[in-house]
């Protein structure tokens, strides 16, 4: 037989109360999380959970509290940012948890720890609150690196709970945002120059540099013009140096590695800027510059005695130059500028002759301008959208061949 020694009350008392913390623990264990949150708990319905599954004393976003992040206007694919998570409610204890996905549900992009004392990650793609992250500031900072160009707008999916401290999950408010974040327009062209060599002599010599230009646009460019300019150490610009006027073909990518600028013995000392500036003379539409050096002044040596500069644009010609090339597909190109002030230009490309619908729509789905509603002939043509009378936002240009054609674009007005 067995020992049934009954207990003593005082006995029953500690056996209650051992009884009691081992249950209080398991239920703050299994349904609060104060140091971490599973994965898939940012607010993304329906296809994920949100704290509110357990901490559902109160409707969701029902509390006093506000859930912001960082406002960013957009992003620049590939480029790091540090975003802040804020929760505006007088608690003792919140949490959070984040993530980024873009529009067809992938995530989007690499979030990662800034600061380990207070944020860590779940599952390689979510950010959360740490133990001591889990407290009544309220605030996070986390690490984002934006996806590769072509993505689109990206969704930050954040959730948050406003605890009050009991423990368990009841009587706390949670609060879900998503925030869209469009990708930066991608630079219709561009112009680079770098230095080679920038060290002159005290006699004169040649700084040497290339050349590096491309365009995103789907037109040539006949009588552009490409000159250059150097400030000399005093701040004084000089005249111009080289002046090259040719035609930018379509989608150009161009590289020149050589091009020479002399500099004469009789030019100072110091530190010199070479400007290159490309566009309709005198009215550069790109800029870009370099700095160099002349050591000294002197006339020893076999000096040089003037600012002769040399070198070419290369002549781009197609196959069948001179004869007019019909496009393949329908096409609703790229705005620009975009953002805009004021005044922008869309291009439609249509491989044949077409009724073509194109209109710009508001926020409101309200056609604000007609650019287009009629046949078009097969090729490339270009549109102007003019909002000098329209508020600043956002507007959608739709382009619409029946059949063929049915393509929306976003641009946005900035006054």
């Amino acid at each position: 037989m067995g020992d049934h020694r009954s207990l003593k009350p005082e006995e029953c008392s500690m056996k209650h109360a051992i009884l009691l913390s081992l249950m209080l623990l398991f239920v703050s264990s299994a349904f609060a999380y104060p140091d971490h949150v599973p994965s898939a708990y940012a607010y993304d319905p329906p296809q994920e959970r949100t704290c509110h599954n357990c901490h559902s004393s109160y409707p969701l976003n029902s509390g006093t509290g506000d859930l912001t992040i960082t406002p960013l206007a957009e992003y620049t694919p590939g480029q790091s940012y540090t975003i802040q998570v804020q929760l505006s409610d007088n608690v003792s204890r919140s949490g959070f948890q984040a993530t980024a996905k873009d529009l067809s549900n992938q995530f989007a992009g690499q979030i990662y720890v800034v600061d380990a004392a207070h944020t860590q990650m779940t599952g390689g793609t979510y950010i959360n609150h740490t133990q001591a992250g889990n407290h009544s500031g309220n605030s996070w900072d986390i690490g984002w690196t934006a996806p590769a160009a072509g993505t689109g707008d990206v969704r930050f999916c954040v959730a948050s709970a406003a605890c009050n401290g009991n423990g368990g999950t009841s009587g706390d408010y949670i609060y879900g945002i998503q925030v869209i974040i469009p990708e930066a327009a991608a630079d219709p062209c561009g112009l680079t120059t770098t230095g080679i060599n920038t060290v002159i002599p005290a006699q004169g010599g040649n700084v040497t540099y290339s050349i590096d230009f491309f365009t995103n646009l789907p037109q040539s460019f006949p009588g552009v013009t490409y000159w250059t300019t150097i400030t000399l150490p005093n701040g004084t610009e000089t005249g111009v140096q080289t002046s090259i006027t040719t035609t930018i073909p379509a989608f150009a990518n161009i590289h020149i590695p050589m091009m020479t600028q002399a500099i004469p013995s009789f030019a100072p000392a110091g530190q010199y800027v070479h400007n290159a500036k490309l566009g309709m003379f005198p009215v550069p539409v790109l800029m870009d510059s370099f700095t160099f050096t002349k050591t000294a002044v002197s006339t020893d040596g076999i000096p040089v005695y003037d600012w002769n500069a040399t070198g070419e644009w290369p002549e781009i010609a197609s196959d069948n130059e001179g004869v007019a090339e019909l496009p393949v597909e329908y096409t609703l190109n790229a705005a620009y500028p975009n953002p805009f002030n004021a005044m922008t230009t869309i291009s439609v490309t249509l491989p044949e002759t077409s009724e073509l619908s194109m209109n710009v729509f508001n926020l409101m789905g309200e056609v604000v301008s007609e650019l287009s509603n009629g046949k078009i002939s097969a090729g490339t043509h270009e549109f102007s959208f003019d909002a000098t009378n329209f508020s600043s936002g956002i507007y959608f240009v739709q382009a619409n061949v029946p059949g063929k054609l049915n393509a929306i674009q976003k641009i946005t007005l900035i006054k």
